[in-house]
């Protein structure tokens, strides 16, 4: 029998933190200027801040609409602030998104860019349009399903917001969301530069600038360059750059005040991603045989005008963007070369794809959710509203409204060895939206948020083959929330609901009855408590989500005319869905120079009704990509004034890779660790990833036999490997 979230057990570990002695009475109305803990890699000197008047800065949430701290929003969140970006010498949201909790990543790619929060989310896409369920914003720009795109260059803050986040985001939040938000201009001139030298050719260059021209114009502009071979080796090709990374990233930012009131910002990104992919061999030992190395390369241009005015009444905001993004993903299908065996195929599969992503969203608030200490930063994410800080304000309540129009064009070309023509399509979905929020102070320390977002949803497809298809919904989303707050503590209960388009399989061998799936709903009911003391603090979260029409991503397949076994990806639909599970972030620092903490996810995620492209029918299954724990857990030492170490080890339970076959991705954990030398402005820091080199894998197949050694009789799991052990050494300055 599977465990049980007790409602009861929720409500005692909400009211311990109620009640619970408090050591360090912190007044977060007072000021916003000393760092507080924001995840658990970093943990400011709270052994030597015992003043009860002490003022704590906070880390606004831009990716909500209450903008409020991290430890006072009613929803699990993570921030992954620039000090946990810069200690895991991450260049990739990859290469952080593990220290979250219940967060996991697919590759299947040159990097792991399909994201799933909770259980939920895509793990590929090949011919079939998707509509993400977990949502992707860099500066505004929404980039979901796009993760190669995630790419941390010049970042303040990673935001990780877990469950639906209809009201702020819509069709892209049903899962949650990351909101990447990168430093803005400054008055004062600033800036850092680092050099990282690693194996396999690992080279990293990062540079940033900013300063203000005069008195109302400021800039930042940022570029890196990030390569290195890759850890797999081509036997056949006698090479080991076959699955290499060779990423180059630009931005530019320029803000002006228009008036006292107004501020006008511009912003540019140019994002050129070359990888390779070549990762599957036949024995499952890291070492490929193919004579087609694949690719899995990505180039983006943006840019986005944002106008913003504050008057007596609140402010309003203008927000357009525009994305331009081209991939180019393919693979060597057979994993061989010619002449490796008689009864050998030989066959390359390439997606081609073109992108224009345009958004326009106009938000009016009210005084009462602009806070006056908000940064710049913290203002510039998609939805940027500010916080409220106050618990004794004569504003007993806050609103904020909006519009949102998102419209995209998508074109595919499908280059098969076995398809003649080339597969085209076109996808054109676009969305209308209006949204709105109240938080009501229903008593001195308690408020009652609601929110809602009606949305009207439109896709359009056709493809070469004939196949055209128009849908369109009407989705309503939003979320209702009791917060308490009280010194340091937060107890808040949730009740919220998130929503994903439906859609449609183009591929016309898929059964008429499997053509068409529904808009999927998901109901999520969430209970949490942040608890702030004098050395630590903790967050805790329990939830439970319904999810009904749940989408499934399937597949079957077909023998073609040349007896080679073709691939069809499926998008279906179960009755219902359950996941429920427990997320806890605690850091804790007994003194000024240790610094201890864990994240922890526990999952049980489920669906139900199901009858699988080949007709079998699941009564209930476990979900893919969903292991039953996740966990983060570090160390910090500072040795001297100069000389630190920390020790991380993440990891995670066995799961499913696919809800399509039964094949699972064995539990691992990984030891990473790292040596900093501190002088004046620079540091040093000497890092080795997966000390132990421990084999672990990112993504995983089953059900079939791609091998003509056994006449592709006998089905066999095959793996992609993860990364091996890689030391590297950073230089850096920053001023």
């Amino acid at each position: 029998m599977k465990n049980q979230f007790s409602l009861i057990h929720l409500v005692l570990i909400s009211t311990f933190g109620l009640t619970s002695t408090s050591v360090l009475a912190q007044n977060t109305s007072a000021t916003e200027q000393v760092s507080e803990p924001q995840n658990a890699a970093q943990l400011p000197n709270l052994a030597t801040t015992q003043d009860s008047t002490q003022s704590i800065e906070r880390l606004v949430v831009t990716g909500d609409l209450s903008g409020l701290g991290v430890d006072e929003i009613a929803n699990s969140a993570t921030i992954i602030d620039e000090s946990l970006i810069d200690l895991r010498n991450a260049a990739h949201l990859e290469d952080i998104l593990a220290t979250a909790a219940n967060v996991s990543l697919t590759s299947g790619a040159s990097r792991a860019k399909f994201v799933q929060i909770r259980g939920i989310g895509e793990r590929s896409q090949f011919s079939e349009p998707v509509n993400p369920s977990v949502g992707i914003m860099l500066d505004g720009w929404d980039v979901s399903g796009l993760g190669s795109l995630g790419v941390l260059l010049d970042v303040a803050q990673v935001e990780v917001l877990r469950g639906p986040q209809a009201t702020a985001y819509g069709t892209s939040g049903l899962a949650g969301v990351l909101n990447i938000v990168s430093k803005q201009p400054t008055e004062e001139a600033s800036g850092d530069v680092s050099l990282t030298l690693g194996q396999d050719n690992q080279l990293e260059v990062k540079a940033a600038y900013g300063q203000a021209l005069n008195d109302s114009v400021r800039f930042r502009g940022a570029f890196s360059q990030v390569q290195n071979n890759g850890f797999v080796r081509n036997a056949y090709l006698q090479t080991d750059d076959t699955n290499n990374i060779n990423e180059s990233a630009g931005r530019f930012t320029l803000e002006m005040d228009t008036s006292d009131d107004g501020v006008l910002t511009l912003q540019a990104l140019k994002l050129d991603i070359n990888n390779g992919y070549d990762a599957f061999s036949l024995d499952n030992d890291n070492v490929t045989l193919s004579d087609q190395p694949g690719k899995d390369d990505s180039q983006a241009t943006g840019v986005a005008l944002k106008y913003a005015v504050s008057g007596d009444w609140g402010t309003y905001s203008l927000h357009a963007g525009q994305i331009h993004s081209e991939s180019d993903y393919a693979y060597d299908e057979d994993w061989t070369y010619p002449g490796f065996h008689p009864w050998e195929y030989a066959s390359v599969d390439q997606y081609e794809r073109e992108r224009d992503t345009a958004t326009l969203e106009f938000t009016a608030r009210s005084h009462r959710l602009a806070s006056p200490t908000q940064t710049s930063a913290q203002a510039s994410a998609q939805t940027p509203l500010a916080s409220s800080t106050s618990h004794d304000t004569d504003l007993a309540t806050a609103w904020v409204v909006g519009a949102f129009y998102k419209a995209s064009e998508e074109a595919l070309e499908r280059t098969y060895t076995y398809a003649d023509p080339n597969f085209t399509s076109v996808y054109e979905p676009e969305q209308l939206a209006i949204f709105g929020q109240v938080d009501a102070q229903i008593a001195p320390q308690v408020t009652l948020e609601t929110g809602l977002r009606v949305e009207r949803a439109q896709i359009y497809y056709a493809d070469n083959s004939g196949f055209t298809e128009n849908n369109d919904d009407t989705l309503i989303g939003g979320k209702i929330a009791l917060r308490y707050q009280s010194n340091d503590n937060t107890v808040y209960s949730s009740i919220s609901r998130g929503y994903k388009m439906g859609g449609f399989n183009p591929d016309q061998r898929v059964a008429d009855n499997q053509r068409i799936f529904a808009a999927e709903y998901n109901w999520n009911y969430e209970v949490g408590v942040k608890r702030r003391f004098a050395d630590a603090q903790l967050r805790l979260t329990a939830f439970y989500m319904q999810r009904k029409n749940t989408q499934i991503s399937d597949f079957t397949t077909f023998v073609n005319d040349a007896n080679v076994t073709e691939f069809i990806d499926v998008i279906a639909n179960a009755d219902n869905g359950t996941n429920r599970g427990v997320e806890l972030e605690w850091a804790w620092q007994p003194n000024a120079a240790t610094q201890l903490g864990a994240n922890i996810g526990l999952l049980d995620a489920t669906y139900s009704g199901y009858t699988q492209a080949d007709g079998t029918v699941i009564s209930e299954q476990d979900a893919a990509q969903a292991p039953k724990m996740t966990y983060s857990v570090f160390g910090d030492l500072q040795l001297t004034d100069a000389w630190g170490v920390n020790v991380q080890v993440e990891g995670r339970s066995r799961h499913r890779f696919s809800d399509g076959h039964d094949v699972e991705n064995p539990a691992y954990a990984l030891l990473n660790a790292s040596a900093r030398y501190q002088y004046k402005d620079i540091e040093l820091q000497f890092s080795v990833k997966n000390m132990l080199d421990k084999t672990y894998y990112v993504r995983g197949f089953g059900g079939f036999s791609n091998d003509p050694r056994d006449y592709y009789e006998t089905p066999e799991p095959y793996y992609q490997w993860g990364n091996g052990r890689r030391f590297a050494v950073t230089a850096s300055y920053s001023f």
